[in-house]
């Protein structure tokens, strides 16, 4: 493991809030796609099925597509970062409306139920939101920054009805393709405060934080294995700067300092010779690193 210790007399907190005022907003937006594909599904698979009793297949397709999408968004998260997964999550949300709504006007059945599978993608992604408004929190504001974010979700129970209650007739006779459209411009809209994320630094595994009676502040952000120390070490120093200026002005006079370790032990080796008696350590230590050298 790589270790960043930045200590200050100040707290992350005041970053870590805007990025759940985005979070937050960006869970109502997603959790709205959802609201369209269930209020939608049914009906909609019900005109295009060749069966009536294939209507609710395109619903089954975006539960498959939700729990299919679940590792892989954590394996991406944890190769590439958060953000990745994040825009790629995205990218899924505006492919479902778009192909929802060519889907509709074409009458194809097989291309719905791929949008409602990728718009299950898309959930699976929305899924971690609250995970990334952890990310960086300190422990007593963690649990207020999960529960804004899921407050968010409870706003796309409203947006999501509405929005196919506004844009179902507006496409005649074609229903609900105009709502499939409204759902890829709120998928897009989802990408701006993804963007703005901060948290998702490159192989950042977690952060964690202490502090002290003396007003003294340690922030310890813990890479992955293999990481680079120093491109770590420029990645934090450049998140720093960046908050500095939302700092209170003695922690600036002050200054933070960012250094970099390495705590835990990889190996330890004890040099022995039977021929060595008499020698003393110092000896043994010169001759062993002079092997090492070698």
């Amino acid at each position: 493991m790589t270790d960043m210790t930045a200590v200050a007399a100040g707290t992350d907190d005041v970053r870590v809030r805007a990025n759940v005022t985005r979070l937050a907003a960006a869970q109502a937006l997603t959790g709205a796609n959802s609201a369209v594909i269930f209020a939608t599904g049914s009906i909609v698979g019900a005109s295009l099925a060749p069966d009536v009793s294939l209507a609710t297949v395109p619903i089954s397709m975006y539960v498959a597509g939700l729990a299919a999408g679940t590792l892989p968004t954590g394996a991406i998260s944890r190769a590439y970062g958060r953000r990745v997964a994040f825009m790629i999550g995205t990218f899924c949300g505006m492919l479902t409306g778009l192909l929802g709504a060519f889907a509709i006007l074409h009458a194809s059945f097989p291309l719905f139920c791929c949008a409602t599978f990728l718009g299950g993608l898309y959930g699976a992604v929305s899924q971690s939101y609250r995970f990334a408004a952890a990310d960086g929190a300190s422990t007593q504001y963690r649990p207020k920054a999960v529960s804004w974010v899921m407050v968010g979700g409870v706003f796309a129970g409203v947006l999501g009805p509405q929005l196919v209650q506004w844009t179902m007739d507006i496409w005649p006779p074609y229903l609900f393709a105009f709502s499939f459209v409204m759902q890829a411009v709120v998928a897009d809209t989802v990408a701006a405060p993804i963007e703005q994320q901060v948290n998702g630094i490159d192989h950042m595994l977690y952060m964690s934080s202490q502090s002290g009676n003396d007003g003294s502040y340690t922030l310890t952000v813990t890479f992955d294995i293999g990481t680079d120390t120093n491109t770590a070490l420029v990645m934090v120093q450049n998140r720093v700067a960046l908050a500095m200026y939302q700092l209170p002005t003695s922690v600036q006079n002050q200054g933070i300092l960012i250094r970099k370790k390495t705590p835990d032990i990889l190996m330890v080796v004890n040099f022995f010779s039977p021929h060595a008696r008499g020698k003393s350590a110092i000896f043994l230590v010169a001759l062993g690193r002079s092997a090492l050298r070698k």
